[in-house]
């Protein structure tokens, strides 16, 4: 039979505080303070871009109490620094878990794709913000990230952004006779169509949507106040 006394516990404990306090951690590239640097001299060095550093962007910006890093680009460098966020020893973001579009109508750049991406060798998250016009396109990564084939098409559904070199763009969540973009803010909220289902036909119609009513004179007048209880 095997014995311990207190003193190999003791023992066993002392080493398990002085391994725990020796061991290193793994340094957040993203989280120090020299990674914007960093980021633009591999970006430049590993695929020889000399013009990324005004096409690329990376700063700290703010969630909530948090200072996540996030990198604002261009679409001329968008494959490539995803590419190499992906495949570099440096970052391995081999995890997506999100890609979200935004309209801003009356900006420069209307549209906005944002992808988070994580890594779990670093542990850490960032967030990729790609700026481009209406009408231009944006390159597909789905031959780095399977996960995004439904992503984008959800994107281009909802907002009518086109990702170039996509094996199956097209719509995923409206109905195929569906006209426009619901998430653009120019796409009015009643829509162009209203669906109901035809007694007649026996089966869901879509037809023109109409919002009439019947002329009304509105007056200030309180009528409940004659109302005698």
């Amino acid at each position: 039979m095997l014995y311990i006394t207190e003193n190999k516990i003791k023992n066993l404990n002392m080493q398990k505080m002085h391994f725990s306090r020796t061991r290193k951690k793994r340094p957040d590239l993203l989280r120090c303070r020299p990674w914007k640097k960093h980021f633009l001299k591999l970006l430049v060095s590993s695929f020889g871009i000399p013009m990324a550093r005004n096409y690329v962007f990376p700063y700290l910006g703010k969630a909530g109490n948090k200072r996540e890093p996030i990198i604002l680009l261009n679409t001329s460098c968008f494959s490539i620094t995803m590419n190499m966020l992906r495949y570099s020893i440096f970052y391995r973001y081999t995890i997506l878990s999100c890609i979200s579009g935004i309209d801003y109508v009356r900006s420069k750049y209307r549209f906005v794709v944002a992808y988070e991406l994580l890594s779990m060798r670093r542990k850490s998250r960032l967030r990729v913000l790609v700026l481009f016009q209406e009408g231009s396109t944006i390159p597909s990564i789905v031959d780095l990230y399977s996960g995004a084939n439904w992503w984008e098409r959800e994107t281009w559904d909802m907002f009518g952004i086109y990702f170039s070199n996509h094996p199956n763009l097209r719509r995923i969540l409206t109905d195929y006779g569906f006209e426009g973009y619901p998430l653009r803010k120019d796409f009015p909220l009643s829509g162009y169509l209203e669906c109901r289902y035809d007694f007649n036909k026996q089966r869901i119609s879509l037809e023109d949507l109409e919002l009439s009513q019947e002329h009304r004179y509105f007056t200030s007048d309180l009528t409940w106040m004659d109302i005698k209880f």
